[in-house]
């Protein structure tokens, strides 16, 4: 992503990946062992609710499923093992990426989303918020991995 204007502009990159309904998505959550410094953040969108029937949450990690509902869903959160994963059609996708510290992260420390609609599912991983200056380029990377499901 490149500054093309004339001044200084606060962002952070990040990629989004639409896929077909109907998968399951997981978020890795493990905390880190500093237990005076909060490592498990998460975000809600708009309407979003933490007892929405499509999210479970498990010990290590954050459960989406896709189900045809009109109510949207949004959910952030932080994973320091750069990852998150969705499982549809017999396949699954792995995505990676390099995870940046959580008090470098937009939206309130998040560097994963998830988005749900009636006819989607998108992963989102999120790069360093940083103040780009003009003419100055930053990268988010991320590093793809399918698989058959058996």
């Amino acid at each position: 992503m490149t500054n093309c204007n004339s001044y200084p502009v606060k962002v952070a990159a990040w990629g989004i990946t639409t896929l077909k309904g109907g998968g399951v998505a997981k978020i890795p959550f493990e905390g880190t062992v500093d237990e005076y410094v909060p490592s498990r953040v998460v975000a809600l969108w708009f309407d979003s609710s933490l007892n929405d029937s499509r999210l479970s949450f498990e010990n290590n990690c954050i459960i989406g499923r896709h189900l045809p509902c009109i109510k949207k869903l949004k959910i952030g959160a932080y994973t320091p093992q750069g990852e998150i994963s969705m499982k549809n059609l017999g396949q699954k996708l792995e995505i990676y990426f390099s995870p940046q510290p959580i008090e470098d992260c937009p939206d309130n420390g998040c560097n994963v989303e998830l988005f749900l609609d009636k006819h989607i599912m998108e992963l989102e991983t999120l790069g360093e918020l940083n103040t780009i200056p003009s003419g100055a380029t930053v990268k988010h990377v991320e590093y793809w991995h399918l698989v058959p499901e058996f």
